[in-house]
């Protein structure tokens, strides 16, 4: 999780032009690293777990009411409806209800102060530049839309926090593709509240990175103020903590410099700020004392080593929170794609517990397999196909994490598209050499994890109806293919699309499975869901490959009522009928050997439990 957090701390160690307020942020540091190191801190914080494996839903999903009785989450048994489980009985009650044909689910939901509110992120499968952010009872009932990103020329808008009074929301905004040389540039970003009476927007703040887990924004409990950690496109650091002054807009920095920071919120008398830090060296509780906006005293330690974290917030004195208790794993397996015949049951080669894999890759020659391992910053890993031999190349600096990987049709080179830190601002192509270990920065990739030419100069995009070419070296973007009646939801429309071996072909999966020329023209639909189906959602698009010859397309169906389990098909990229090779559960991520006797995959669901921590104000108060 230390992006580049060593070398911030060398040279903030030597440099001898150190600002007083850098002096008083190392000074903070030390501090914190005493702390840690005598061991000390309070007594009576309880932490107990509200809920395991199996009943709990992603950190970046799921918040909490005021009073922490209640959670909200997108309940993807239901296909992503808006939920709310009682912490104390288990009870699940649905908020949304949409006709299951319908692509939507619910995003970074908040309750209202009052607890009878909760705003959301209602996302359009169909359409992903285009999320709105709507408000709903908690009691149901019809949703209102406060603002569509449409009308700012905006991406998605993202709710983080509601005033006091409850007649605003705070948010995140982000917009794509302002004018460049090339015709894109890196995501633009801003921290707005937003009228709950006439959907005014006011903005607050531009340049702050609200992507979770690390954007998080807090109103004080006078509403005075607002504390965030964001990732910020000026600074190299991973997240820093910030309070805002709504009436003056004077900021002051509570944590900063090269270190996770992150805000969890407030105490309920408004003079102290919870936030989890690893500055020390590992995650841990802090309560920052605070007084008119600024931080009022060196941090306390709260609880020491929060192994697992993923993400949180303080609600009624208490701190709910994620962590993480297992990762998917890496399989490999023998499987006869051309008979279906299962030639050996499934190997981990890889993940678990506490490694986090994805992107797996077989070279064209059949030599190589290659996938991304760990979190920002990730590793290139690149073994050898028989035995245990394998290399890994760290990304260079200003990168984070792998979107997508293809290799060269040579079998000597990966290309990559990966995501910038918040200094580099953007998602670009790599290009990693193996003979050398060397990687070659190409061209910005806006288009982030859409499926990436052999040359690293183009991507393909389905969105909204409409199949887009994206010529990434000039900025040109072209219709391949485009629904005639947008209006007609019964009708195949172009689902997630993956790249031919061959670069000449597109494999178009949804509800429909369709394959169509790189050169446009109307896609020959292969494979129908049947009404039933279809409202089902029985397809997972994201499970999407060719087999290494091109001959013919895998893809995923999920099995009714066995939340989880997916069978792996396949079918002739000419048409016909498609075979059942495999079920597993949660499989993703096929990639299929050249010599179509093996597999690759990611199987198994990332795990978390739920879990609170109680007695923060008293140990605060110590």
């Amino acid at each position: 999780m230390k992006r580049i957090a060593l070398l911030g701390l060398v040279v903030a160690a030597v440099a001898c032009d150190e600002s007083s307020a850098q002096r008083a942020d190392n000074g903070t540091a030390a501090a914190m690293a005493a702390a840690l190191e005598s061991g000390v801190q309070p007594q009576g914080i309880l932490a107990r777990r509200l809920a395991s494996s199996g009943e709990v839903y992603g950190p970046d999903r799921s918040t909490f009411s005021p009073d922490g009785r209640y959670q909200t989450f997108a309940d993807w048994s239901t296909n992503g409806q808006l939920a709310i489980r009682n912490l104390e009985t288990g009870e699940i009650r649905h908020i949304t209800s949409t006709a299951e044909s319908e692509p939507v689910f619910a995003v970074g939901m908040v309750f209202s102060s009052d607890g009878t509110q909760i705003a959301y992120t209602w996302w359009h499968m169909d359409a992903y530049d285009r999320l709105g952010l709507r408000t709903i009872a908690t009691e149901g009932g019809e949703a209102r839309t406060l603002l569509d990103p449409a009308t700012r020329g905006a991406h998605s808008v993202t709710p983080l926090d509601w005033s006091p009074d409850d007649e605003t929301v705070l948010a995140g905004v982000s917009t794509w593709e302002s004018a460049t040389g090339t015709g894109f540039s890196k995501t633009s970003f801003e921290l707005v509240t937003v009228s709950t009476s006439d959907g005014s927007v006011r903005t607050l703040k531009d340049d702050v990175d609200f992507r979770v887990p690390y954007g998080r924004a807090f109103f004080s409990p006078d509403g005075r103020y607002i504390a965030y950690s964001a990732l910020f496109a000026s600074s190299d650091a991973m997240s820093d903590v910030t309070v805002l002054a709504l009436e003056s807009g004077h900021e002051e920095q509570v944590l900063s410099g090269p270190s996770d920071d992150q805000v969890l919120g407030w105490s309920e008398d408004g003079r102290r700020l919870y936030v989890m830090s690893d500055r020390a060296g590992s995650p841990s509780l802090w309560a920052v004392p605070m007084a008119d906006g600024a931080r009022a005293g060196d941090p306390q330690l709260i609880r020491r080593e929060v192994h697992g974290f993923k993400s949180g917030h303080v609600a009624s004195g208490k701190l709910f929170y994620h962590i993480v208790t297992e990762y998917p794993k890496l399989y490999t397996m023998e499987l006869d794609l051309e008979t279906g015949r299962v030639l050996s049951e499934p190997v981990a080669e890889e993940g678990g517990r506490t490694v986090w894999i994805a992107h797996p890759v077989w070279s064209p020659d059949g030599q190589f397999l290659a996938y991304a391992r760990g979190e920002d910053p990730q590793t290139i890993v690149v073994r050898a196909a028989m035995g245990n031999h394998l290399r890994e190349f760290s990304l260079p600096a200003g990168f984070l994490s792998v979107y997508r990987m293809r290799w060269t049709p040579d079998s000597r080179s990966l290309v990559i598209a990966a995501q910038g830190t918040a200094h580099q601002g953007s998602s670009n192509v790599l290009r990693l050499t193996l003979a050398t270990g060397g990687f070659e920065v190409g061209p910005t990739n806006p288009a982030e994890s859409w499926p990436l030419s052999a040359d690293g100069r183009r991507v393909y995009r389905s969105a909204n109806g409409v199949v887009r070419e994206w010529d990434l070296t000039t900025g040109e973007r072209k219709v391949l293919y485009e629904v005639p009646d947008r209006e007609n939801r019964e009708r195949c429309w172009p689902g997630l699309p993956s790249l031919s071996p061959s670069g000449d072909r597109l494999t178009l999966v949804g509800a429909c499975i369709g394959i169509m020329s790189t050169d446009g023209g109307e896609p020959t639909w292969i494979y129908q869901l049947s009404p039933d189906e279809r409202a089902a959602r029985i397809v997972d698009p994201r499970v999407n490959a060719w087999t290494a010859d091109g001959s013919s397309v895998l893809f995923a169906r999920n099995v009714p009522e066995q939340n989880g389990l997916k069978e792996l098909w396949i079918i002739s990229a000419t048409g016909g009928p498609p075979r059942r090779l495999y079920a597993f559960d949660w499989l993703s991520s096929v990639a299929a050997h050249p010599d179509n006797r093996r597999i690759a995959f990611m199987g198994g669901r990332s795990r978390f439990e739920m879990w609170v921590m109680e007695g923060l104000e008293e140990a605060a108060r110590e």
